[in-house]
């Protein structure tokens, strides 16, 4: 459901980004399908197991999860005007939701290989150069003074999910 969500929420944006940028252009979206594709293994191919795609899954989901309750706090004037209040209280709750998936993937979760996980962070952190170099984030009040600190809190929560990541992953 995120996921289908997410694609619509973003579908006007991705119709106006250029193509080889589109894989960026919907962030939160990115963790349930990861999720989705975490699952499919379990399920599908008797428990087996990723490293990289749960590292992403758990990144994804976290990163973007937070990401969405501090945007909710930042423009609250916005987000939570009265004719957007009851999908932004919804959306609320179901990125609070998307944080605490994070937490399925850690029981078993492993270190991806090196070169794996730094292939994942470089992903991760393609994707905030793409949001705040070259345009692709989601639709926020860019005006608003607020706007100056987004990308910094973008990036500091990749460092973060990625950082707990291999630190649970090393206990």
């Amino acid at each position: 459901g995120g996921v289908a969500y997410g694609i619509v929420y973003y579908w006007d944006q991705l119709h106006e980004t250029v193509w080889y940028l589109l894989p960026f252009v919907p962030d939160s979206p990115t963790g349930p399908f990861f999720m989705i594709l975490v699952f499919a293994l379990w399920w599908l191919r008797g428990k087996q197991r990723s490293p990289t795609l749960e590292l992403l899954a758990f990144c994804f989901l976290l990163k973007y999860g937070i990401w969405t309750l501090l945007m909710f706090w930042l423009y609250s004037n916005y987000f939570f005007a009265p004719d957007a209040a009851a999908l932004s209280t919804t959306l609320f709750w179901l990125h609070f939701g998307e944080a605490l998936e994070a937490g399925i993937v850690l029981k078993g979760m492993r270190l991806p290989r090196p070169a794996y996980a730094g292939a994942a962070l470089g992903w991760m952190l393609l994707g905030d150069f793409s949001d705040y170099v070259l345009g692709t984030h989601p639709r926020v009040p860019e005006s608003a003074p607020e706007f100056v600190i987004v990308p910094f809190i973008t990036v500091a929560l990749t460092f973060i999910c990625f950082l707990a990541a291999v630190g649970w992953c090393r206990h």
